[in-house]
C-alpha cells in the first residue's frame, strides 16, 4: 500500500495498475470474510450453550450472553458455569475448576460457597445467584489460556509468517541496492524512484496470506453445509495432518442411548429392583444409565432419601442412602468392589468379566444396611445385590467413519472411563483391534494419554461429548465434540458436529487436505517471485543496469501466470495426503526455481540491450516476454498432474495473454514495443532454456525430496505414520 502511494505520486498512473489488483484482492477476501461470518454466526446461534435461568417463577432457556446480575442459575451436570455467584441450593453438587486453577480433581460445594465462571459441573446440581457476568466475571479475567482451549496449530500459518520475516528482513538491503543502483543508472531521480518501487512490489508475495485466509474461509463455509463448525479456521488444517484419533466411547462411538438389557440379583429377598427404581429418582440431573434404569423402574412408595452422592466420572459410582432401607451404591465393579480380598466379590467380578466381554455395560448394585454415607467415599461393608447389564447403540456412520480413517493410515484408539472388556466388544464391532482400548480411564488419565503420543511426535485429535472428556479434548491438537454433546465438551473443542454423527468426518479431512495441498502448490510461485526480484535487484546494483521491468509489466506477467490462476487453483478439490515441512519444502522449491527465471529474464534483458543495441524499451518489452513465458512454464509445472480443469485454466490464461499482448491499446498500456525478429529469437530461446532447466533442476528436487522423505519415514518412531509424498 505504501508502495502505492509512492507510484501514484510520482506517476504514470498505468504503473499503478498493480493497485486495481489489490484492491480486488481486499474486495474478494473480505467479502468471502463477511460471509462466513455470517454463516458462522447463524451457527453458532444453533450449537451455543444454553443457560436455565429462574425467572418470575419458571425456568427458562436463554442465552449466556444474555444471563444478569441477580438471575437464579440451575446446574446440572455438564453445564458450564457461566458467571461468578453464590449458591442457594446444592444436592451433591461437585465443580471442575480445572480450567481455572488447575485443579484436575472435582471439588465438592456447599449452599453459601462460590462459583466460577469456567468451571464445570461434573456431579450433582445446584442452583446460584449471579453476582458477576460477562467481563466482570472471574473466568473472563483470566488469561485466555486458562479459561479457553489453545490455538489449534497451524503449519500453513506458522510457515508463512516464517516467509513473510524472511521477506521484511531482505527489503531493507533491496531497497538499498535499488536505489543506489537506479540513481546510477537513470538521470532523472523520478526514474530511479520509479524503477526501485518496481523491483520492491515484486519483492512481496501479496496473494499468499489472502489465498490462505480466502481458502480456510471457503471451507467453513462448505463444512457448514455438511453439518460441521470449525470455531477456530486452523483446526480444518490441523484435522488433515492429523495421524491420531482418539474416541471416546460412550455417546462418541455409541449413541449415548442406553437400554437395560438383565439385571441378575445375586442376593435372595433383596429389594433390587425397588432399589434401582429409588437411585435413578434421586438424581436430579441424571445421567445416560439411570435414564435408562427410571424408564425400567418406576420410583418405589416408601423410599424416603436420606443423603447421597451424584455419580463422577472420577470415582465412576453413585450412591443413596434411604430411611430405614439403608445405602446403595451402583458403579463399575472395579471401583465398588474390593479385588483380591473376597471370594464373594471375586466371583462378582469374574461374572461381571464374561458379561462385558459379551459387549455388555456392566455394573454392580451393591447394599449396605447398617452403614452412613460420607461425601466421596465407599460406605464400609457393601455387599453384592445384583448385576445391571446395559447395551448401547452404535451410531450407524461409526464403522464407515472409523474404515475411512483406517484407510487413511490414521492410528485410531478408544480411551473409556467404561469397563475396558466393554469397550474392547465395542472396538471389535466397528472393525478395530481391542489392544488399541484403553478402558477404565479417568478424565486426568485421558488427558496424560494425549499427552504422551504428542510427545512421540504424533498430531492427535480427540472426539469426545461429556464432561469427562474435557482434559484431553483440551490437551489434544484438535478437539471434536458432538452438538449433543455437554455444553462444557464443546466449549473447549475446535471443531463441533452439529448432527453429531461422523458421517461428515471424511469432508472435514478432504477440506483440511485442499487447503493445504493449494497453498503449498501456490505458495511455491509466490515465493519463487519474490526469489526472482531478489536476484534481479541483486544483479542491476552489480552492472549498474536499469531494472528490467516496469511496475506495470510486471504486474501484467504476474495477472496470468500467477494474480487469477491461484484463486481457481486456491479453491479446487485436491486429496493429497498433508505432510510436515511446508515452509522448508517451498523455500527448498523456490530458491533454485526463482535463481533460473531471475537469471534468464536478466541474460535476456541484458543480452538485447548490450548485444542487439536494443533502445531501453525494447529490452524491458524482450525481459517482460521472457519472465511471462518461463513463469507459465513453471505454473504449468505447479498445476501437475494436469486434469481436465487444470488445463483449461492453462489454455484461458495463455489465449487471454496472446490477445492481450496483440491487441496495440494493451501493449501501449503496458509499454510492451513490437519487437524485430532478432529479438523474437532472443525470446524463445531464452524462453526454452529457462523451460528446460526447469524441468531438470525440479526433477532433481523432487527425487531429493523422496530421497529426505524415505529418510524420515526410515527413522520415524515406531508406529508414527507419516503420509508420503
Amino acid at each position: 500500500g505504501g508502495l502505492l502511494v509512492i507510484t501514484i505520486w510520482l506517476g504514470p498512473l498505468q504503473d499503478a495498475v498493480f493497485g486495481l489488483i489489490l484492491a480486488a484482492n481486499l474486495a474478494i477476501g473480505l467479502s468471502q470474510e463477511i460471509r462466513s461470518k455470517l454463516v458462522l454466526d447463524r451457527l453458532t446461534v444453533l450449537s451455543a450453550a444454553r443457560t436455565r435461568v429462574m425467572r418470575a417463577g419458571s425456568v427458562r432457556e436463554v442465552s449466556t450472553s444474555d444471563v444478569v446480575r441477580g438471575d437464579v442459575v440451575l446446574l446440572s451436570r455438564g453445564d458450564q458455569v457461566v458467571a461468578d455467584g453464590r449458591l442457594i441450593d446444592t444436592a451433591a453438587l461437585e465443580i471442575d475448576e480445572a480450567l481455572l486453577t488447575g485443579e484436575s480433581e472435582p471439588v465438592p460445594k456447599a449452599p453459601g460457597e462460590r462459583v466460577l465462571s469456567g468451571s464445570f459441573v461434573v456431579a450433582g446440581s445446584g442452583l446460584f445467584e449471579a453476582t458477576e457476568v460477562g467481563g466482570a466475571s472471574y473466568g473472563s479475567k483470566l488469561a485466555d489460556e486458562a479459561r479457553r482451549f489453545k490455538r489449534a496449530p497451524s503449519e500453513l500459518r506458522s510457515g508463512t509468517n516464517q516467509i513473510l520475516r524472511v521477506v521484511g528482513w531482505i527489503m531493507a538491503p533491496a531497497a538499498l541496492i535499488l536505489l543506489l543502483s537506479q540513481f546510477r543508472a537513470h538521470a532523472s531521480w523520478v526514474d530511479a524512484v520509479r524503477a526501485a518501487v518496481a523491483g520492491l512490489v515484486t519483492l512481496v508475495p501479496e496473494g499468499l496470506v489472502l489465498l490462505t485466509s480466502l481458502a480456510l474461509a471457503t471451507s467453513v463455509l462448505r463444512l457448514a453445509r455438511h453439518g460441521a463448525l470449525a470455531q477456530e479456521l486452523a483446526a480444518i488444517e490441523a484435522l488433515a495432518r492429523v495421524d491420531v484419533l482418539c474416541m471416546d466411547k460412550t455417546g462418541t462411538l455409541t449413541e449415548g442411548r442406553i437400554a437395560l438389557s438383565r439385571v441378575r440379583p445375586l442376593e435372595e429377598g433383596s429389594e433390587v429392583e425397588k432399589a434401582l427404581g429409588a437411585l435413578a429418582a434421586a438424581e436430579p440431573s441424571p445421567n445416560a444409565v439411570l435414564v435408562a434404569l427410571a424408564e425400567a423402574f418406576p420410583r418405589p412408595e416408601g423410599w424416603q432419601l436420606r443423603s447421597r452422592i451424584a455419580f463422577s466420572s472420577a470415582r465412576r459410582w453413585s450412591a443413596a442412602s434411604f430411611e430405614g432401607r439403608g445405602t446403595w451404591v451402583l458403579g463399575a465393579p472395579e471401583a465398588v468392589g474390593p479385588q483380591g480380598l473376597d471370594p464373594t466379590w471375586d466371583g462378582v467380578l469374574a461374572e461381571a468379566r464374561i458379561a462385558a466381554e459379551a459387549g455388555g455395560r456392566v455394573l454392580v448394585l451393591a447394599s449396605a444396611p447398617d452403614a452412613l454415607l460420607k461425601p466421596g467415599t465407599l460406605p464400609p461393608g457393601l455387599v453384592p445385590a445384583a448385576l445391571v447389564v446395559l447395551e448401547e447403540r452404535l451410531r450407524p456412520e461409526a464403522r464407515t467413519a472409523i474404515e475411512y480413517f483406517r484407510r487413511e493410515g490414521v492410528e485410531l484408539r478408544i480411551i473409556t472411563g467404561d469397563s475396558e472388556l466393554t469397550a474392547a466388544a465395542v472396538a471389535r464391532r466397528v472393525g478395530l483391534d481391542p489392544a488399541m482400548v484403553t478402558g477404565r480411564a479417568s478424565p486426568e488419565e485421558k488427558r496424560r494419554i494425549v499427552q504422551r503420543l504428542q510427545a512421540d511426535g504424533h498430531i492427535v485429535a480427540m472426539a469426545g461429548d461429556g464432561v469427562n472428556d474435557i482434559p484431553a479434548l483440551k490437551q489434544a491438537d484438535v478437539g471434536i465434540s458432538l452438538a449433543s454433546g455437554s455444553a462444557a465438551a464443546r466449549a473447549v473443542s475446535q471443531v463441533v458436529l452439529l448432527r453429531s454423527s461422523f458421517e461428515c468426518v471424511p469432508e472435514l479431512v478432504a477440506e483440511g487436505r485442499r487447503v493445504i495441498g493449494n497453498i503449498e502448490r501456490l505458495g511455491r510461485l509466490f515465493v519463487t517471485k519474490t526469489v526472482y526480484a531478489f536476484l534481479l535487484s541483486l544483479l542491476v546494483g552489480v552492472v549498474a543496469l536499469p531494472f528490467p521491468l516496469l511496475l506495470r509489466q510486471l504486474t501484467l506477467v504476474t495477472l496470468f501466470t500467477l494474480g487469477l490462476p491461484s484463486f481457481f487453483l486456491a479453491l479446487e478439490p485436491n486429496l493429497s495426503r498433508a505432510r510436515p515441512g511446508f515452509a522448508s519444502r517451498t523455500v527448498r522449491f523456490s530458491i533454485p526455481a526463482g535463481a533460473i527465471v531471475g537469471s534468464v529474464t536478466f541474460g535476456a534483458f541484458a543480452a538485447a540491450m548490450w548485444f542487439r543495441g536494443a533502445t531501453l524499451a525494447e529490452g524491458r518489452s524482450v525481459a517482460t516476454l521472457v519472465l511471462g513465458g518461463i513463469c507459465f512454464w513453471l505454473l504449468t509445472i505447479t498445476s501437475r498432474p494436469l486434469t481436465a480443469g487444470r488445463g483449461l485454466l492453462l489454455a484461458v490464461m495463455a489465449i487471454a495473454s496472446s490477445v492481450s499482448l496483440a491487441t496495440p491499446a494493451v501493449r501501449t498500456f503496458f509499454a510492451v514495443e513490437s519487437l524485430p525478429p532478432g529479438e523474437w529469437t532472443l525470446i524463445i530461446a531464452s524462453v526454452v532454456a529457462g523451460g528446460l532447466l526447469l524441468e531438470a533442476t525440479l526433477s532433481l528436487a523432487r527425487r531429493f525430496e523422496r530421497r529426505l522423505y524415505q529418510e524420515s519415514a526410515s527413522s520415524s518412531s515406531p508406529g508414527s505414520l507419516q503420509a508420503p509424498p
